[in-house]
Protein backbone atom coordinates (compact mmCIF):
# COMPACT_ATOMS: atom_id res chain seq x y z
CA UNK A 1 0.00 0.00 0.00
CA UNK A 2 1.59 3.48 -0.92
CA UNK A 3 0.03 5.44 1.83
CA UNK A 4 1.63 2.99 4.25
CA UNK A 5 4.95 3.45 2.72
CA UNK A 6 4.75 7.03 2.90
CA UNK A 7 3.86 6.98 6.57
CA UNK A 8 6.87 5.20 7.57
CA UNK A 9 9.64 6.66 9.15
CA UNK A 10 12.53 7.58 7.53
CA UNK A 11 15.87 6.91 8.26
CA UNK A 12 19.67 7.79 7.77
CA UNK A 13 22.56 5.55 8.19
CA UNK A 14 22.52 5.78 12.14
CA UNK A 15 18.55 7.10 13.60
CA UNK A 16 15.36 6.12 11.76
CA UNK A 17 12.78 9.65 12.45
CA UNK A 18 9.00 8.95 12.78
CA UNK A 19 6.53 11.96 13.05
CA UNK A 20 4.58 12.36 16.76
CA UNK A 21 1.51 14.31 17.31
CA UNK A 22 1.63 16.95 20.04
CA UNK A 23 1.31 14.90 23.32
CA UNK A 24 -0.02 18.45 25.29
CA UNK A 25 -1.31 22.17 25.03
CA UNK A 26 -1.75 24.63 27.52
CA UNK A 27 -2.63 28.13 28.16
CA UNK A 28 -0.57 29.74 30.64
CA UNK A 29 -1.20 33.48 32.40
CA UNK A 30 -4.64 33.69 31.90
CA UNK A 31 -7.10 35.26 34.95
CA UNK A 32 -9.97 34.85 36.53
CA UNK A 33 -11.43 37.93 35.51
CA UNK A 34 -10.17 41.04 33.73
CA UNK A 35 -11.06 44.88 33.32
CA UNK A 36 -13.07 46.00 30.57
CA UNK A 37 -10.00 48.07 28.59
CA UNK A 38 -7.63 46.19 30.09
CA UNK A 39 -4.63 44.58 27.76
CA UNK A 40 -4.62 40.97 28.25
CA UNK A 41 -1.35 38.67 27.50
CA UNK A 42 -1.66 34.63 27.27
CA UNK A 43 0.55 32.31 26.62
CA UNK A 44 -0.22 29.06 24.45
CA UNK A 45 2.77 26.28 24.75
CA UNK A 46 2.72 22.20 23.18
CA UNK A 47 5.28 19.43 23.80
CA UNK A 48 6.14 16.21 22.43
CA UNK A 49 5.09 16.70 18.91
CA UNK A 50 7.79 15.84 16.33
CA UNK A 51 8.45 17.93 14.35
CA UNK A 52 7.64 21.00 16.39
CA UNK A 53 3.49 21.31 16.47
CA UNK A 54 1.80 24.12 14.55
CA UNK A 55 0.01 26.77 17.00
CA UNK A 56 -3.10 28.66 16.13
CA UNK A 57 -5.46 30.60 18.16
CA UNK A 58 -9.55 30.98 18.24
CA UNK A 59 -12.26 33.10 19.41
CA UNK A 60 -15.36 31.34 19.71
CA UNK A 61 -14.72 29.08 16.95
CA UNK A 62 -13.32 31.95 14.64
CA UNK A 63 -9.88 31.39 14.07
CA UNK A 64 -7.55 35.10 14.49
CA UNK A 65 -5.51 36.28 12.13
CA UNK A 66 -2.03 35.34 12.06
CA UNK A 67 -0.56 39.02 12.27
CA UNK A 68 -1.71 38.64 15.68
CA UNK A 69 0.25 36.51 17.39
CA UNK A 70 3.48 34.63 16.56
CA UNK A 71 4.97 31.29 17.48
CA UNK A 72 8.36 29.73 18.36
CA UNK A 73 9.35 26.29 17.55
CA UNK A 74 12.26 24.83 19.30
CA UNK A 75 12.82 20.67 18.94
CA UNK A 76 10.06 19.03 19.95
CA UNK A 77 8.61 22.46 21.98
CA UNK A 78 6.16 25.44 20.55
CA UNK A 79 4.85 28.55 22.05
CA UNK A 80 2.68 31.38 21.41
CA UNK A 81 2.02 35.00 22.68
CA UNK A 82 -1.56 36.39 22.37
CA UNK A 83 -2.63 40.10 23.54
CA UNK A 84 -5.86 40.97 23.66
CA UNK A 85 -7.20 44.59 24.86
CA UNK A 86 -10.76 43.19 26.06
CA UNK A 87 -13.78 45.03 25.81
CA UNK A 88 -17.71 44.19 27.02
CA UNK A 89 -18.04 41.88 23.89
CA UNK A 90 -15.15 39.90 25.03
CA UNK A 91 -17.18 39.00 28.09
CA UNK A 92 -17.88 34.89 28.38
CA UNK A 93 -15.66 34.57 24.59
CA UNK A 94 -14.27 31.25 24.71
CA UNK A 95 -10.58 31.71 23.99
CA UNK A 96 -8.36 28.05 22.50
CA UNK A 97 -5.58 27.74 21.24
CA UNK A 98 -4.58 24.51 18.96
CA UNK A 99 -1.60 22.56 18.29
CA UNK A 100 -1.60 20.30 15.45
CA UNK A 101 1.60 18.80 13.40
CA UNK A 102 1.17 19.39 9.44
CA UNK A 103 2.17 15.54 8.94
CA UNK A 104 -0.17 14.28 11.17
CA UNK A 105 -3.46 16.56 10.58
CA UNK A 106 -5.72 14.38 11.52
CA UNK A 107 -4.44 14.36 15.23
CA UNK A 108 -4.39 17.98 17.23
CA UNK A 109 -4.76 19.24 20.60
CA UNK A 110 -6.35 22.31 22.04
CA UNK A 111 -6.89 23.83 25.26
CA UNK A 112 -9.56 26.64 25.83
CA UNK A 113 -10.41 29.37 28.35
CA UNK A 114 -13.39 31.54 29.08
CA UNK A 115 -13.19 35.50 29.18
CA UNK A 116 -14.94 36.54 32.32
CA UNK A 117 -14.59 41.09 31.51
CA UNK A 118 -15.83 43.25 34.36
CA UNK A 119 -17.40 46.04 33.01
CA UNK A 120 -20.14 48.62 34.00
CA UNK A 121 -23.98 48.67 33.16
CA UNK A 122 -25.53 49.78 30.35
CA UNK A 123 -29.06 50.53 31.27
CA UNK A 124 -31.88 50.98 28.39
CA UNK A 125 -36.10 51.86 29.76
CA UNK A 126 -38.36 50.40 28.01
CA UNK A 127 -42.38 50.04 28.97
CA UNK A 128 -44.79 47.15 29.05
CA UNK A 129 -45.97 44.94 25.71
CA UNK A 130 -48.03 46.08 23.54
CA UNK A 131 -48.67 49.83 25.39
CA UNK A 132 -48.35 52.77 23.57
CA UNK A 133 -47.55 55.47 25.62
CA UNK A 134 -48.86 58.09 23.36
CA UNK A 135 -52.36 56.86 24.42
CA UNK A 136 -52.24 56.92 28.03
CA UNK A 137 -54.90 58.52 29.61
CA UNK A 138 -56.27 58.83 33.69
CA UNK A 139 -56.99 55.83 35.03
CA UNK A 140 -54.66 53.14 32.95
CA UNK A 141 -51.51 51.40 35.07
CA UNK A 142 -48.13 51.66 32.92
CA UNK A 143 -45.48 49.85 33.34
CA UNK A 144 -41.50 50.53 32.95
CA UNK A 145 -38.74 47.61 32.88
CA UNK A 146 -35.01 48.50 32.98
CA UNK A 147 -33.13 46.45 30.86
CA UNK A 148 -29.36 46.06 32.20
CA UNK A 149 -26.62 44.86 30.53
CA UNK A 150 -23.44 44.63 33.47
CA UNK A 151 -20.66 41.71 34.57
CA UNK A 152 -21.18 41.29 37.88
CA UNK A 153 -24.58 41.82 38.35
CA UNK A 154 -25.91 44.84 38.85
CA UNK A 155 -26.41 45.85 43.27
CA UNK A 156 -29.15 48.33 42.74
CA UNK A 157 -32.10 49.74 40.01
CA UNK A 158 -33.54 52.85 40.42
CA UNK A 159 -36.19 54.60 38.97
CA UNK A 160 -36.73 58.64 38.12
CA UNK A 161 -39.29 60.88 37.13
CA UNK A 162 -38.10 64.31 35.86
CA UNK A 163 -34.93 63.40 37.65
CA UNK A 164 -36.49 62.68 41.06
CA UNK A 165 -35.74 59.43 42.67
CA UNK A 166 -39.10 57.38 42.70
CA UNK A 167 -39.86 55.16 46.16
CA UNK A 168 -42.13 52.49 46.83
CA UNK A 169 -45.51 53.40 47.69
CA UNK A 170 -48.41 50.99 47.14
CA UNK A 171 -50.69 53.18 48.91
CA UNK A 172 -50.05 55.80 45.58
CA UNK A 173 -49.97 52.99 43.09
CA UNK A 174 -46.38 52.58 43.19
CA UNK A 175 -44.96 49.46 42.89
CA UNK A 176 -41.02 49.08 42.47
CA UNK A 177 -40.08 45.53 42.05
CA UNK A 178 -36.18 44.39 41.04
CA UNK A 179 -35.84 45.88 37.77
CA UNK A 180 -39.58 47.01 36.79
CA UNK A 181 -41.56 49.96 37.46
CA UNK A 182 -45.57 49.69 38.01
CA UNK A 183 -47.72 52.91 38.04
CA UNK A 184 -51.36 52.42 39.05
CA UNK A 185 -54.35 54.77 37.76
CA UNK A 186 -52.25 56.94 36.63
CA UNK A 187 -53.29 60.96 36.45
CA UNK A 188 -52.26 63.90 34.76
CA UNK A 189 -49.54 65.00 37.67
CA UNK A 190 -47.90 61.72 36.27
CA UNK A 191 -47.01 62.63 32.51
CA UNK A 192 -43.37 63.79 32.77
CA UNK A 193 -39.51 61.90 31.97
CA UNK A 194 -38.96 59.02 33.23
CA UNK A 195 -35.22 57.09 33.59
CA UNK A 196 -33.60 54.47 35.28
CA UNK A 197 -30.00 54.17 36.87
CA UNK A 198 -28.12 50.82 37.52
CA UNK A 199 -25.19 50.14 39.64
CA UNK A 200 -22.78 47.42 40.55
CA UNK A 201 -18.62 47.53 41.34
CA UNK A 202 -17.60 48.57 38.44
CA UNK A 203 -19.72 51.96 38.18
CA UNK A 204 -23.40 53.41 37.74
CA UNK A 205 -25.32 54.05 34.05
CA UNK A 206 -28.77 56.01 33.34
CA UNK A 207 -30.36 54.51 30.83
CA UNK A 208 -32.65 56.59 28.11
CA UNK A 209 -35.28 58.56 28.89
CA UNK A 210 -39.30 57.85 28.24
CA UNK A 211 -42.25 60.81 28.03
CA UNK A 212 -45.34 59.87 29.26
CA UNK A 213 -48.26 62.65 28.54
CA UNK A 214 -51.12 61.44 30.05
CA UNK A 215 -54.46 62.47 28.68
CA UNK A 216 -56.43 64.02 30.51
CA UNK A 217 -60.10 66.24 30.34
CA UNK A 218 -59.38 70.06 30.75
CA UNK A 219 -59.27 71.68 33.81
CA UNK A 220 -58.99 75.91 35.16
CA UNK A 221 -55.87 77.12 34.24
CA UNK A 222 -53.91 78.28 37.91
CA UNK A 223 -53.27 81.73 38.68
CA UNK A 224 -55.64 83.33 36.33
CA UNK A 225 -57.72 86.23 37.51
CA UNK A 226 -61.22 85.39 38.63
CA UNK A 227 -62.95 88.79 39.67
CA UNK A 228 -63.60 91.53 37.35
CA UNK A 229 -64.27 95.38 38.19
CA UNK A 230 -66.74 96.31 35.72
CA UNK A 231 -69.32 99.74 35.43
CA UNK A 232 -73.11 100.01 34.02
CA UNK A 233 -72.72 99.89 30.01
CA UNK A 234 -68.85 99.24 30.47
CA UNK A 235 -67.54 96.46 28.49
CA UNK A 236 -65.23 93.69 29.78
CA UNK A 237 -62.76 91.48 28.65
CA UNK A 238 -62.97 87.91 30.49
CA UNK A 239 -60.51 85.07 29.51
CA UNK A 240 -60.83 81.47 30.77
CA UNK A 241 -58.17 79.34 30.07
CA UNK A 242 -57.72 75.71 30.99
CA UNK A 243 -55.26 72.61 30.95
CA UNK A 244 -55.56 69.58 29.28
CA UNK A 245 -53.93 66.77 27.07
CA UNK A 246 -55.13 67.38 24.28
CA UNK A 247 -55.51 71.12 24.06
CA UNK A 248 -59.41 72.51 24.10
CA UNK A 249 -60.60 73.74 20.99
CA UNK A 250 -64.33 73.72 22.38
CA UNK A 251 -66.04 76.08 24.90
CA UNK A 252 -69.26 77.17 26.48
CA UNK A 253 -70.05 80.37 28.23
CA UNK A 254 -73.12 80.60 30.50
CA UNK A 255 -74.46 83.64 33.16
CA UNK A 256 -75.41 82.14 36.25
CA UNK A 257 -78.31 84.64 37.72
CA UNK A 258 -79.75 83.41 40.77
CA UNK A 259 -82.69 81.70 39.39
CA UNK A 260 -80.81 79.98 35.96
CA UNK A 261 -78.46 79.83 33.84
CA UNK A 262 -78.35 81.82 30.55
CA UNK A 263 -75.80 80.34 27.84
CA UNK A 264 -73.44 83.01 26.22
CA UNK A 265 -74.04 82.73 22.05
CA UNK A 266 -71.02 81.90 20.83
CA UNK A 267 -70.91 84.90 18.39
CA UNK A 268 -70.10 86.79 21.64
CA UNK A 269 -66.80 84.59 22.68
CA UNK A 270 -63.37 84.13 20.66
CA UNK A 271 -62.08 80.68 21.21
CA UNK A 272 -58.32 79.68 20.72
CA UNK A 273 -56.20 76.56 21.40
CA UNK A 274 -56.60 76.38 25.44
CA UNK A 275 -58.50 79.85 25.84
CA UNK A 276 -61.55 81.23 25.30
CA UNK A 277 -62.92 85.01 25.80
CA UNK A 278 -65.92 86.63 26.06
CA UNK A 279 -67.21 90.48 25.83
CA UNK A 280 -69.69 91.06 28.90
CA UNK A 281 -71.24 94.14 29.49
CA UNK A 282 -73.65 94.93 32.06
CA UNK A 283 -76.74 97.19 31.60
CA UNK A 284 -78.28 97.08 35.01
CA UNK A 285 -78.02 95.56 38.03
CA UNK A 286 -78.75 92.20 37.64
CA UNK A 287 -76.15 92.22 35.17
CA UNK A 288 -73.17 91.67 37.48
CA UNK A 289 -72.73 88.15 38.74
CA UNK A 290 -70.68 84.75 37.63
CA UNK A 291 -69.92 83.57 34.10
CA UNK A 292 -69.15 79.38 33.90
CA UNK A 293 -66.98 78.67 31.64
CA UNK A 294 -66.50 74.64 30.15
CA UNK A 295 -64.36 73.41 27.93
CA UNK A 296 -63.91 70.24 25.64
CA UNK A 297 -61.18 67.83 24.03
CA UNK A 298 -60.74 64.61 22.73
CA UNK A 299 -60.92 62.58 25.87
CA UNK A 300 -64.56 64.49 27.29
CA UNK A 301 -65.76 67.71 28.51
CA UNK A 302 -64.71 69.90 31.46
CA UNK A 303 -66.48 68.43 34.49
CA UNK A 304 -65.84 72.05 37.40
CA UNK A 305 -66.36 74.75 35.30
CA UNK A 306 -64.30 78.25 35.44
CA UNK A 307 -65.99 80.25 37.62
CA UNK A 308 -65.18 84.25 37.07
CA UNK A 309 -67.29 87.47 38.99
CA UNK A 310 -68.39 90.32 37.79
CA UNK A 311 -68.47 93.14 40.35
CA UNK A 312 -68.98 97.03 40.57
CA UNK A 313 -65.61 97.93 40.49
CA UNK A 314 -64.15 100.34 43.32
CA UNK A 315 -60.37 101.58 44.53
CA UNK A 316 -58.45 98.86 45.49
CA UNK A 317 -57.91 97.70 49.29
CA UNK A 318 -54.71 99.25 51.46
CA UNK A 319 -51.64 97.14 51.22
CA UNK A 320 -51.24 94.83 54.34
CA UNK A 321 -48.50 93.26 56.08
CA UNK A 322 -45.95 95.77 55.84
CA UNK A 323 -42.33 95.21 56.82
CA UNK A 324 -39.21 97.68 56.46
CA UNK A 325 -35.70 96.04 56.18
CA UNK A 326 -32.13 97.69 56.57
CA UNK A 327 -29.56 96.52 54.22
CA UNK A 328 -26.61 96.44 57.13
CA UNK A 329 -24.31 96.35 54.03
CA UNK A 330 -25.24 99.54 52.64
CA UNK A 331 -26.18 102.71 54.55
CA UNK A 332 -28.86 104.28 53.27
CA UNK A 333 -30.58 101.79 52.22
CA UNK A 334 -34.05 100.42 52.95
CA UNK A 335 -36.38 97.39 51.39
CA UNK A 336 -40.34 97.94 52.17
CA UNK A 337 -42.64 95.00 51.56
CA UNK A 338 -46.25 94.63 51.71
CA UNK A 339 -48.80 92.20 50.60
CA UNK A 340 -51.28 93.63 47.90
CA UNK A 341 -54.96 93.92 49.18
CA UNK A 342 -57.51 93.13 46.70
CA UNK A 343 -57.40 95.02 43.43
CA UNK A 344 -61.13 96.76 43.38
CA UNK A 345 -61.91 94.33 40.49
CA UNK A 346 -59.26 96.50 37.93
CA UNK A 347 -55.43 96.62 37.53
CA UNK A 348 -53.77 98.53 40.73
CA UNK A 349 -50.27 100.02 41.12
CA UNK A 350 -48.20 100.82 44.10
CA UNK A 351 -47.35 104.17 45.25
CA UNK A 352 -44.19 104.74 47.60
CA UNK A 353 -43.59 108.50 49.16
CA UNK A 354 -40.34 109.09 52.07
CA UNK A 355 -40.44 112.26 53.73
CA UNK A 356 -38.44 113.72 56.33
CA UNK A 357 -40.60 113.73 59.87
CA UNK A 358 -39.25 116.99 61.38
CA UNK A 359 -38.91 119.15 57.88
CA UNK A 360 -42.24 117.28 56.10
CA UNK A 361 -39.86 117.28 53.06
CA UNK A 362 -40.44 114.65 50.11
CA UNK A 363 -37.13 112.43 49.90
CA UNK A 364 -38.41 109.62 47.41
CA UNK A 365 -41.18 108.72 45.57
CA UNK A 366 -41.55 105.22 43.64
CA UNK A 367 -43.96 103.62 41.66
CA UNK A 368 -44.25 99.87 41.14
CA UNK A 369 -46.66 97.73 38.69
CA UNK A 370 -46.48 94.11 40.14
CA UNK A 371 -45.88 94.20 43.67
CA UNK A 372 -45.83 96.29 46.61
CA UNK A 373 -42.05 96.21 46.83
CA UNK A 374 -39.91 99.08 46.78
CA UNK A 375 -35.85 99.51 47.22
CA UNK A 376 -35.10 102.96 48.71
CA UNK A 377 -31.55 104.29 48.40
CA UNK A 378 -29.77 107.70 49.91
CA UNK A 379 -31.56 107.93 53.21
CA UNK A 380 -29.51 110.15 55.74
CA UNK A 381 -28.16 108.05 59.01
CA UNK A 382 -29.75 108.98 61.98
CA UNK A 383 -33.00 110.37 60.75
CA UNK A 384 -36.56 110.13 61.29
CA UNK A 385 -38.53 109.41 57.93
CA UNK A 386 -42.14 108.61 57.25
CA UNK A 387 -43.20 105.83 55.00
CA UNK A 388 -46.36 105.78 53.13
CA UNK A 389 -47.37 103.40 51.23
CA UNK A 390 -50.64 103.32 48.66
CA UNK A 391 -51.93 101.15 46.03
CA UNK A 392 -54.32 102.85 43.07
CA UNK A 393 -56.19 101.79 40.46
CA UNK A 394 -59.09 103.72 37.72
CA UNK A 395 -61.31 104.40 40.23
CA UNK A 396 -59.14 106.06 43.00
CA UNK A 397 -56.48 105.51 45.24
CA UNK A 398 -56.88 103.35 48.80
CA UNK A 399 -56.28 104.39 52.16
CA UNK A 400 -52.27 105.12 53.09
CA UNK A 401 -50.32 102.82 54.73
CA UNK A 402 -48.28 104.93 57.10
CA UNK A 403 -44.89 103.87 59.03
CA UNK A 404 -41.96 105.42 60.71
CA UNK A 405 -38.97 104.44 60.62
CA UNK A 406 -35.12 105.77 61.99
CA UNK A 407 -32.29 104.68 60.25
CA UNK A 408 -29.57 103.59 62.07
CA UNK A 409 -25.98 105.86 62.77
CA UNK A 410 -23.03 103.86 61.17
CA UNK A 411 -20.42 103.68 63.40
CA UNK A 412 -17.99 104.48 61.25
CA UNK A 413 -19.77 107.92 60.64
CA UNK A 414 -19.82 108.61 64.44
CA UNK A 415 -15.86 109.90 63.86
CA UNK A 416 -15.44 112.75 61.21
CA UNK A 417 -14.24 111.45 57.77
CA UNK A 418 -10.98 113.11 56.62
CA UNK A 419 -12.73 113.84 53.73
CA UNK A 420 -15.13 116.53 55.55
CA UNK A 421 -14.10 120.03 55.69
CA UNK A 422 -14.41 121.13 59.44
CA UNK A 423 -17.20 123.15 58.51
CA UNK A 424 -18.91 120.02 57.52
CA UNK A 425 -17.75 118.58 60.32
CA UNK A 426 -19.09 121.08 62.72
CA UNK A 427 -22.46 121.15 60.72
CA UNK A 428 -22.91 117.41 61.26
CA UNK A 429 -22.38 117.48 65.16
CA UNK A 430 -24.78 120.46 65.58
CA UNK A 431 -27.44 118.31 66.92
CA UNK A 432 -25.72 117.00 69.20
CA UNK A 433 -24.24 119.93 70.52
CA UNK A 434 -27.42 121.62 70.50
CA UNK A 435 -29.45 118.36 72.83
CA UNK A 436 -25.96 118.32 75.29
CA UNK A 437 -26.75 122.21 76.06
CA UNK A 438 -30.27 122.02 76.62
CA UNK A 439 -29.62 119.72 78.89
CA UNK A 440 -27.07 121.02 80.64
CA UNK A 441 -28.48 124.73 80.85
CA UNK A 442 -31.24 122.96 82.15
CA UNK A 443 -29.79 121.24 85.11
CA UNK A 444 -27.42 125.11 85.93
CA UNK A 445 -31.51 126.43 86.09
CA UNK A 446 -32.80 123.75 88.17
CA UNK A 447 -29.72 124.06 91.03
CA UNK A 448 -29.45 127.95 91.03
CA UNK A 449 -33.53 127.49 91.87
CA UNK A 450 -32.98 124.96 94.26
CA UNK A 451 -29.82 127.14 95.84
CA UNK A 452 -32.25 130.42 95.63
CA UNK A 453 -35.51 128.31 97.52
CA UNK A 454 -32.69 126.60 100.51
CA UNK A 455 -31.76 130.61 101.35
CA UNK A 456 -35.26 131.67 101.26
CA UNK A 457 -36.40 128.94 103.76
CA UNK A 458 -33.69 130.11 105.92
CA UNK A 459 -34.56 133.95 105.90
CA UNK A 460 -37.85 132.84 106.06
CA UNK A 461 -37.56 130.81 109.29
CA UNK A 462 -35.01 133.44 111.07
CA UNK A 463 -37.54 136.44 110.32
CA UNK A 464 -40.42 134.25 112.18
CA UNK A 465 -38.33 133.90 114.90
CA UNK A 466 -37.41 137.58 114.79
CA UNK A 467 -41.48 138.53 115.21
CA UNK A 468 -42.20 138.00 118.26
CA UNK A 469 -43.96 141.09 119.14
CA UNK A 470 -48.00 140.90 118.29
CA UNK A 471 -49.05 142.67 114.39
CA UNK A 472 -49.22 146.06 115.74
CA UNK A 473 -45.42 146.36 116.48
CA UNK A 474 -44.98 144.13 113.41
CA UNK A 475 -46.87 146.70 111.07
CA UNK A 476 -44.69 149.48 113.40
CA UNK A 477 -41.87 148.52 111.97
CA UNK A 478 -43.24 148.17 108.42
CA UNK A 479 -43.91 152.38 108.88
CA UNK A 480 -40.54 152.52 109.87
CA UNK A 481 -38.69 150.69 106.99
CA UNK A 482 -40.92 152.84 104.69
CA UNK A 483 -39.97 156.19 105.99
CA UNK A 484 -36.08 155.01 105.12
CA UNK A 485 -37.48 153.05 101.63
CA UNK A 486 -35.93 156.02 99.61
CA UNK A 487 -32.88 155.47 101.18
CA UNK A 488 -29.70 153.89 99.20
CA UNK A 489 -29.60 151.02 101.28
CA UNK A 490 -29.43 148.04 99.52
CA UNK A 491 -31.46 144.83 99.46
CA UNK A 492 -30.52 141.69 100.76
CA UNK A 493 -31.57 137.85 100.02
CA UNK A 494 -34.67 138.23 97.51
CA UNK A 495 -37.06 135.32 96.98
CA UNK A 496 -38.33 134.46 93.27
CA UNK A 497 -41.73 134.55 93.28
CA UNK A 498 -43.56 133.18 90.00
CA UNK A 499 -46.56 133.67 88.92
CA UNK A 500 -48.02 131.56 86.32
CA UNK A 501 -50.60 134.29 85.67
CA UNK A 502 -51.57 137.70 86.69
CA UNK A 503 -54.63 136.57 88.60
CA UNK A 504 -52.36 135.44 91.64
CA UNK A 505 -50.69 138.79 91.73
CA UNK A 506 -54.13 140.42 91.68
CA UNK A 507 -55.11 138.09 94.46
CA UNK A 508 -51.68 139.10 96.29
CA UNK A 509 -52.78 142.74 95.72
CA UNK A 510 -56.01 142.07 97.60
CA UNK A 511 -55.11 140.41 100.33
CA UNK A 512 -51.83 142.45 101.73
CA UNK A 513 -52.19 141.46 105.25
CA UNK A 514 -51.19 137.24 104.35
CA UNK A 515 -48.33 138.47 102.77
CA UNK A 516 -46.24 135.42 104.60
CA UNK A 517 -49.03 133.33 103.37
CA UNK A 518 -48.34 134.25 99.82
CA UNK A 519 -44.89 133.97 100.17
CA UNK A 520 -44.91 130.31 101.16
CA UNK A 521 -47.65 129.96 98.16
CA UNK A 522 -45.01 131.63 96.27
CA UNK A 523 -41.88 129.08 97.28
CA UNK A 524 -44.31 126.11 96.61
CA UNK A 525 -44.85 127.30 93.02
CA UNK A 526 -41.46 127.72 91.91
CA UNK A 527 -40.29 125.93 89.28
CA UNK A 528 -36.88 125.39 87.01
CA UNK A 529 -38.81 126.76 83.61
CA UNK A 530 -37.40 130.48 84.15
CA UNK A 531 -38.31 131.15 80.31
CA UNK A 532 -42.55 130.55 81.10
CA UNK A 533 -44.24 133.79 79.48
CA UNK A 534 -46.81 133.41 81.02
CA UNK A 535 -44.89 134.11 84.64
CA UNK A 536 -45.20 137.43 86.61
CA UNK A 537 -41.76 137.61 88.41
CA UNK A 538 -41.59 139.84 91.33
CA UNK A 539 -38.50 139.93 93.99
CA UNK A 540 -39.39 140.37 97.05
CA UNK A 541 -37.72 141.64 100.20
CA UNK A 542 -38.97 140.35 103.79
CA UNK A 543 -38.07 143.96 105.01
CA UNK A 544 -40.25 146.00 102.61
CA UNK A 545 -43.34 146.97 104.15
CA UNK A 546 -46.79 145.84 102.84
CA UNK A 547 -48.06 149.26 101.68
CA UNK A 548 -44.63 149.23 99.54
CA UNK A 549 -45.30 145.95 98.09
CA UNK A 550 -48.84 146.44 97.02
CA UNK A 551 -47.83 149.31 95.32
CA UNK A 552 -44.99 147.47 93.06
CA UNK A 553 -47.95 144.76 92.73
CA UNK A 554 -49.82 147.24 91.41
CA UNK A 555 -47.41 149.03 88.77
CA UNK A 556 -46.72 145.19 87.69
CA UNK A 557 -50.95 144.16 87.46
CA UNK A 558 -51.52 147.73 85.64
Amino acid sequence: NWSNIKSLPKCDKLFCFSSVPPLDVKILGYKSSVNTGESYTITCESHGSRPPADLTWWRNEEQLSITDYKVVKQSERSSSHLTLKVSRRDNSAVIACHAVNHKLPASPVEDSHLLNILYPPEAQLRVGHNMNLSNIKEGDDVYFECQVDANPKVTNVNFFKNGVLFSHDLASGIIKSNQSLVLQHVSRTSSGNYSCEASNIMGTDTSNTRHLNVMFKPVCAPGQKHIYGSGRYKATNITCQVESYPEATVFRWAFNTSVKLFDIPEEKTTTGVGHSLVLHTPHSQQDFGSLLCWAVNDVGKQIEPCIFRVVPATVPDPVQNCSIFHNASAMGVLVVHCDPGWNGGLPQRFTLEVNRLLEGQLVESLIEDGEPEFIVTGLAPGTDYTIVVGAVNSQGSSDLKIMQFITPIDVAEKQTSPGLTPEDAMFSWTPIFGVLLGVAFSLIVCFIAMIVLVRSKGTTRTHMNSTTTDLQEREKLNKQESEHSNSNKSISDPDIILFKDEAVAKSFHQSPSSTLKIKKQSIRTASCSLTDKDKTIIKVNHEVPIVVLQQKLQSITN
